[in-house]
């Protein structure tokens, strides 16, 4: 099984931003994980963060991670088994500063995912923040009505 590694367009101008050292120890970090991928799962994953959505609709696992890289950045990625062409791909989203990863994280889930894949928290009895604000306004404005 071969290892790929896609980059999109946001990861690029956001390493590009980056110092030299820093983008260094960033490569150094997926170059490691990435390996990892490929020769023990478990281990992969230790470590790495899913602060938003860990399974979808229909009970399809996200494929989103965060890999923290030293104290300060964050890289959003997505690991992907192809069976039909026998190799894992590790696609690089974004890379950010710590305190912005669950926002590049959770937007990225939805830039995505489709809100139905996405609401399977509420499926399952879990409803999100999103969808407890819309039902306490539907409350509110059902109680305000006249009868």
């Amino acid at each position: 099984m071969g290892l790929e590694f896609l980059t999109t367009a946001a990861f690029q101008e956001d390493l590009n931003q980056l110092n030299a050292p820093s983008r260094t120890r960033v490569a150094q970090s997926i170059d490691r994980r990435g390996q990892l991928a490929m020769t023990h799962r478990d281990v992969f994953h230790k470590g790495l963060m899913r602060p938003g959505v860990k399974k979808l609709a229909g009970g399809l696992d996200s494929s989103l991670y965060v890999l923290p890289v030293g104290k300060d950045l964050r890289v959003i990625l997505a690991l992907d088994d192809d069976p039909i062409f026998d190799r894992t791909i590790v696609t690089l989203l974004r890379v950010v500063q710590r305190d912005k990863a669950e926002d590049a994280y959770k937007t990225t889930a939805r830039a995505l995912y489709s809100e139905r894949l996405l609401n399977v928290q509420e499926e399952n009895g879990k409803a999100t923040a999103a969808t407890r604000r819309k039902q306490t306004a539907r409350r509110t404005t059902d109680e305000a009505s006249p009868r």
